[in-house]
């Protein structure tokens, strides 16, 4: 079975439903509907990984986050960036989502690794972009702030019993895109 974060949480963009907080628009950090849910997927992300079940679709955010290392983050854009992955075991799969204190904590309680092995996430960051030219800025209150961009490569590290590292597997290279500043509109 395939298991859909959009699809268990349905529209993310009902305010009727769901509270402002940070988020990402237009690849500016913001307040707005749904946001902050991208922390609850990408914490539900980082133990899928380690469940070793199949990744379906993953999207880095547009901004390194906050919350979590470069390249382990799952970002959510209702309609058009979900986090998806597959039960491919012969076991069932169980999600178990709290929270502790101020912490989301997401299990997966299914087949055992192997041999009493684990597996581990690593991001590492493998180049940067430089931020696009900068306008002429002649008013700093009327421009948002531009960026330099990054590059990066997820692995999921195998290991044994004993914690050594048997095996390292790149599962995704993407980039987090620069951003030039731009003149902000009048109101």
């Amino acid at each position: 079975e395939t298991f859909s974060v959009e699809d268990a949480l349905g529209n993310t963009t009902d305010g009727r439903i769901w509270k402002s907080a940070g988020a990402i628009e237009n690849g500016v950090p913001t307040d707005a509907i749904g946001g902050g849910i991208c922390q609850v997927s990408t914490t539900l992300f980082n133990a899928v990984v380690r469940s070793d079940l199949q990744i379906d679709e993953w999207w880095f955010h547009s901004i390194v986050s906050s919350y979590t290392p470069i390249g382990t983050d799952a970002a959510l854009n209702y309609g058009t960036a979900d986090f998806r992955f597959t039960n491919n075991t012969e076991w069932p799969v169980y999600i178990v989502a709290y929270t502790s204190g101020s912490n989301a904590v997401c299990e997966i309680w299914g087949r055992p690794i192997p041999d009493g092995g684990s597996i581990d996430i690593l991001g590492v960051r493998t180049g940067t972009i430089p931020q696009p030219a900068n306008i002429e800025v002649t008013n700093p209150k009327e421009v948002s702030g531009g960026r330099m961009g990054y590059r990066a490569t997820t692995y999921k590290i195998y290991k044994d019993a004993n914690g050594r590292e048997i095996k390292r597997v790149a599962i995704k290279s993407g980039t987090y895109p620069a951003r030039a500043a731009r003149v902000l509109k009048k109101e």
